[in-house]
Order: C-alpha cells, then structure tokens, then sequence
C-alpha cells in the first residue's frame, strides 16, 4: 500500500467521525442517517452499500463492535458479536452503530517516529503497512498497542477529539523536521562536545573492527617484519608502533615513556604508557601536565584514551583486580588513582603533605587480594606509604627504608629507584638503589632491610619470578637490571647473585620475566635493543635480539598475559609491538624440573668456587 492509500483511509476514517458524531448529537431521534460508507461513495461517485441499524430502540441501536471472521486474505478473525456486520476491504463497509464510550484510540503519542501506526478499534480491517491487530473490546491487545495506549492514560477511553488532536500533533512533528540542515546548523553540531565525543568513540570502535586480520583481503599483507630466535625456527615478529601519528604526535612526540604495563583483569588487549613531558632544561619546578595513554593493540593510530596528571608520571600501572582503574606515581610526589570509565582527570589525588611523598614516586603495586588489596609506593628518598584505594587523603602507613652507616651509628636513608614484591605476598619487598646494592625490606615497623651487593651502579628494574605453571617454587628468583651494562639473577637465600648476563653494550633499562615460561625473560638497553633470554638453552647470549629503534634507547618493557606478545618503549615516545612464538610462548611440562636441574647445577658451580 503506497502512500496515497494510506492518505485515502486516513481520510475517510476522519469522515467517519464526523458523521457518527452528528448522529450522537441527534440522540434518540430515530430518524435514519446517512452512513459512512454512504457518504464516501457519494465523494468516490460510488453506489453507496445497504446501511444496516438496528430497532427503534436506543438500547438495540448501540451495538458493540467485533473483528470480522476469516477472509481469504488469510487474516485471522475473530466471530462476530450478535447485530455486527462484516466490514472488510473485499466489500463497501457497512456501519454499525458504537457507543462512545466503546472508542478506545491507539495513536501515536507525542514524538513517535514517522511510520507509527495510527489505528482505531472501529477500523477492522486496517492493514496499514501490511499488519492486523486486534483492538476489540474484551479481546486480547498486542505489546505495541498496550504501549501505546497507556502512554495515552492507561487504556482508557479517549474522545475522537483527543485522538484527531493527537494525529495532527504528530503530523505537525513530523512537517517541522527539515529536510536539509543548514551551514550555521551543521557548524553549531560538529563544534558541541556531544558531536566530538561520539565521533571519537564511534571512530575508535570502526578502527578496531577494520584492524582485525580476518577483515583484509586475502594475499593482502602488513609490514610486519620477524626476527628469526637462535638463528632460525621460532621467530620474534615486529606488529605495530604506537604513536599519535593522526594527531601529529601532539602526545607522544619526542616524549620518552617512563612505564608501559598491559592489563591483566580481563581486557588483555589493552595496554597503558606513561610518559615524561618535561623538556629538556625546563625546571623541575615548572607545572608540566603529566598524561598516561590507554592503547588498543589493535589501533596503533591514536590512543583510545587520555589521562592527565598535574605533573610528569614516574610510574603507572593497572589494579590487577579492577581493570578500569588506574594508579600512578608522580615526579612532585602525589599519588593519584584513575577510573578510565569517568573521564581523563584523576579521581583521586593525594595531598603535598609531609605524611606522604615529597620526592618522586618510582614504584607503585598494588598488592592483598580481590577483597582486601591496598596500594603501596616507593618514592626516591626511601620512603614506603601503604594506601587505601577509596582513601588517597592519607596513607595508612608510613615507613623509610635505611641502610646501616658503616662509618656511623645513624643509618643513612636509601636512594630508592625500583619496587617489586612477590605474587600472593603484600608484606616482603625489594627495591632498587641508586648506589648499588639490592635491599630486601618488610612493612612492619623498624625491621632492618637485607642488603644484597652486586651491582656497581644504579639498579633500574626489579622483578620477581612469577606464579606461573601453577606452582611458586621459584617466586624466590630475583632479577635485576643496572647501568653497570649487566643483568643479575638473584636468590635471596643466597649471600650474592647467582649469574651475571654480561652481553651488554649500553645501559640496561628494564627486565622482566616471561608470564607464562619459568626460565625466559626479556630486556631492553639504552642501544635501541630487544633480548629476549632462556636459560635452559643459553646462560651466555640471547635467545632473541632485535634493533628496535637504533641509535635510540629503549626504556621499558610489558609483556602481555598470555606471553605471546611483548611491548616497548624509547625515548622517542613510541611503543613497539612484537609477537612471541613457538616454546617460548608455549612452554612444556618439563621445564619446570629441566629449570630446577639448571638451579641446582649453578649452585654446584657457585659452591665450587666458579
């Protein structure tokens, strides 16, 4: 049915009212009117159908109104009451005469969308857009004509006046749309925020899609590039760089990361990076809008999220219980606690007081479990501050890390850099120092660190052996990185460290362990490097190296929950991403004992006096 039609029964239901409201005016008169139907036929030069009433009577002239039986339209009808004709679009309807009362109207309310049907319940045979719906009284509605009607008053009785004000209304509705926006209106609605916000998010949401593999054409292929691990098998594959390239690296440009950590609660294919803001010679006094960067690994364009900071961040990482929150630590020495659901400021932020950090925040873990967690930071001047997630206003506890004076009674504080703590443990740490040494240290008051010597400059990166394979027997190996061009594995229950990896050139910047492998690990190096280290094949060269940005030196490190993929950062701003193959990423059964027996061989070696 085209429109026209549509128009053609609007209007004869419109004259269909008129007349039955001229009937109702007359009362009980008696005097015969003219039908509907009569006049439509009289408009259409039609012969008009034979009007059916009933007796003299008021009472026997008001009869209700039924849906027609069966047609060969296959339209299922219901039977007719006693006096009621059949009105359907095979035949001329007849009239059959209806109390007011029994008008009920299902019209379009107020600012329904174009298209919404306008059907009554003495129109049985509207079909309009190719759809019946029963509306008789006493028989049973539809959802939609149940919706309707109680937005017009909960089903009851409306006047024809009410609901011919109602279709016009939406007719009027419909009429004030234009049908061109103008210059000054589509200007007004790219500038508003709401047109911004939901471009951004649609746009990343489009990205994503298209980034996927299964989305290119086949023989269509990336600039991926593989570096082959040993020489040859597995290799160690380039994917993506992540820079703010579309916004002309208004972010990233030039600004080294200082952390990168991948989320680890559920949304794995999420990363963070924090980077250092402040140019080269700005004061550190100067106020340098700190901001970390929330990626997709599937969209290494743009950022799909921006948080700032009112300094440059040191460190940020992700609760590992809460995967839209986000902590860090800041070079002013605050703390501040991000919901990447609310928006890019910090939802939290502690106070430049004595009770907190007053140097730079370089460590920052949460630790505890699901249902009693906490956050603890490390700032340079050894201070520890332990912190309830909802309560940044003040920490819980305080301590300061010193070392024993060797010249003096009065022991000396430590010149932290780095903060790591086992899995499952929240009360025993390690951290870094810029002169050296290893310390091991406990929250409770007063305990004296355990200090491990080893290193002859700072230490950069601490890491703890991770739980994996389902077992903890090695959560006690311990790995460093220095500017002393070495990498050392540590065991606390021993006095010094159990190897030295010497194949260096340049500063070692960060190190960490593989999640899922208990004997590979990986670095980076001021060279622009990647390593990539097992040490059940080779405790003397690298398993796997690559340039990652020659000539520039690369700062941190992440690798992704699975340990199938491994991301880093320079100095330059970017973040490189590459993909792990073969063992590596999926290790044996045997390398747990085949890692114990290498254990056991170097304490053979290191009791031997090797």
């Amino acid at each position: 049915m085209d429109s026209k039609d549509i128009n053609a029964v609007l209007e004869e239901k419109r004259e269909r009212l008129r007349l039955i409201r001229e009937r109702r005016g007359q009362g009980g008169a008696g005097a015969r009117q003219p039908s509907v139907a009569a006049a439509t036929a009289a408009d259409s030069n039609q012969p008009s159908p034979e009007v059916t009433s009933a007796a003299a009577s008021p009472s026997s002239r008001l009869a209700s109104v039924s849906p027609p039986p069966s047609t060969s339209s296959g339209i299922d009808y219901s039977k007719l009451n006693a006096g009621a004709d059949i009105i359907s679009r095979s035949k001329k309807p007849t009239l059959t005469l209806v109390k007011p009362e029994a008008l009920r109207w299902s019209v379009a309310p107020s600012g329904a969308a174009p298209g919404y049907s306008k059907l009554t319940q003495t129109d049985h045979s509207g079909e309009i857009g190719g759809k019946s719906e029963q509306t008789s009284p006493g028989s049973p509605r539809t959802s939609d004509s149940v919706a309707r009607n109680r937005a017009l008053g909960g089903g009851q009785a409306k006047p024809a006046a009410a609901a011919a004000a109602a279709v016009q209304q939406t007719e009027d509705i419909e009429d004030s749309i234009p049908d061109q926006l103008s210059d000054d209106q589509r200007i007004k609605i790219v500038k508003s925020q709401g047109f911004a916000d939901f471009f951004k998010s649609t746009s990343f949401i489009i990205e994503r899609a298209l980034a996927e593999k299964d989305v290119l054409p086949p023989g269509v292929a990336d600039d991926s590039e593989s570096v082959l691990m040993r020489g040859q098998g597995e290799p160690l594959v380039r994917m993506h760089v992540f820079n703010d390239s579309v916004l002309n690296k208004k972010i990233t440009k030039m600004s080294p990361i200082t952390s990168l950590d991948f989320n680890k609660c559920g949304q794995s294919e999420m990363f963070l990076a924090s980077y250092f803001k402040r140019s080269e010679g700005q004061s550190a006094l100067s106020d340098v809008e700190g901001q970390v960067c929330i990626w997709s690994i599937r969209v290494p364009q743009r950022p799909f999220q921006t948080l700032t900071a009112p300094s440059d961040v040191a460190k940020a990482t992700y609760c590992k219980f809460k995967p839209n929150i986000v902590v860090g630590g800041l070079y002013n020495g605050q703390v501040c606690l991000w919901d990447t659901r609310a928006g890019s400021e910090p939802q939290q932020i502690s106070p430049l007081t004595v009770e907190g950090h007053t140097y730079p925040v370089f460590g920052c873990e949460v630790v505890g479990s699901v249902n009693s967690h906490s956050l603890v930071s490390l700032s340079s001047d050894g201070k520890v501050c332990a912190w309830q997630l909802e309560k940044l206003h003040a920490p819980m506890e305080v301590s300061v890390i010193r070392q024993a004076g060797e010249l003096s009674l009065h022991p000396t504080e430590i010149r932290a850099t780095s903060l790591a703590f086992k899995d499952g443990d929240s009360n025993k740490f390690f951290l870094g120092s810029e002169n050296g040494p290893l310390f091991c240290a406990s929250r409770a008051a007063n305990s004296q660190p355990e200090e491990f010597a080893g290193h002859s400059n700072p230490i950069t990166a601490v890491h703890c052996h991770p739980s994996n394979g389902g077992t903890d027997e090695y959560s006690d190996l311990i790995l460093t990185s220095s500017m002393d061009w070495t990498c050392k594995l540590w065991q606390p229950s021993k006095s010094k460290a159990l190897f030295s990896f010497d194949e260096y050139t340049e500063y070692v910047y960060d190190v960490k362990w593989s999640p899922v492998h208990p004997a590979v690990f990986a670095t980076v190096d001021a060279s622009g490097c990647l390593s990539v280290w097992n040490i059940l094949e080779s405790m003397e060269t690298p398993i796997g190296h690559v340039d990652v940005c020659p000539g520039k030196a690369c700062t941190n490190l992440s690798w992704s929950e699975d340990g199938k993929s491994i991301i880093v950062g320079d100095t330059l701003g970017d973040v490189t991403l590459f993909e792990v193959s073969g063992n590596e990423a999926n290790p044996k059964a045997a390398d747990w004992n085949l890692l114990g027996q290498k254990l056991a061989e170097i304490n053979q070696g290191i009791m031997a006096g090797f």
